[in-house]
């Protein structure tokens, strides 16, 4: 049914009236994050200890940039490399390329821009990060798919880029090929947490997948 007055569906509608009701909507608003994503982070952080504070670390998918705020906020003598396929405005601290992390070429590209960064030439990190979700497909079948090619390609990246005893934290829809995924990561980590964040809807599908210390 569409709302004549205000030119909307009702469902976009009660989209909105959710989002302006949110309690981490107002948090972000009130705390000067871009979104509120970066609560989930937070409550990541505060389970995991997965940033230090002299870390480097790699925000894989990161526009619109709450989770770099919240990384750069605790690697204070780190520093932060932001990649996404979107545009994300400048963030004090944080250097930003718009790539697409599903190219083929993304591997090679990611070690280019981590050398110029830090000036290390095997271009390898502390810590990779990952809120990437697939557009909504309407199925949660192929959205579990499509999610978990995200986190395979997140898992190439941390195989090439990142450091021993590093963590890694990346988003995953919930499904079917769930549990054969993880068991694949337990195989590279010496341990691997399933959490959902508080800042996470009861509704999601959404699940974060903690790895921490590689092998």
């Amino acid at each position: 049914m569409k709302n004549k007055k205000r030119g909307i569906t009702a469902s976009s509608r009660r989209w909105v009236e959710r989002h302006d009701s949110d309690l981490y909507v107002r948090l972000a608003k009130q705390d000067g994050y871009r979104s509120r994503a970066a609560y989930k982070l937070l409550d990541i952080q505060k389970s995991f200890s997965v940033i230090n504070v002299d870390n480097v670390v790699l925000d894989l998918g990161s526009s619109p940039g709450s989770w770099s705020q919240v990384a750069i906020n605790i690697a204070k003598r780190g520093v932060v490399v932001a990649v996404d396929i979107l545009p994300m405005k400048k963030l004090s601290g944080v250097y930003f390329y718009q790539n697409d992390c599903l190219s083929k070429a993304f591997g090679i590209k990611v070690q280019e821009l981590l050398f110029d960064v830090t000036g290390q030439k095997n271009g390898c990190v502390d810590v990779i990060l990952s809120d990437m979700s697939p557009n909504s497909s309407g199925f949660g079948d192929i959205d579990h798919v499509r999610s978990l090619l995200l986190c395979e390609a997140c898992m190439k990246v941390a195989h090439d880029r990142l450091r021993k005893n590093g963590n890694l934290v990346m988003k995953c829809l919930q499904g079917a090929e769930q549990d054969n995924f993880i068991s694949h990561i337990r195989t590279f980590f010496s341990k691997v947490t399933l959490f959902k964040p508080k800042a996470s809807r009861k509704e999601s599908r959404e699940i974060y997948i903690v790895a921490q210390g590689k092998l």
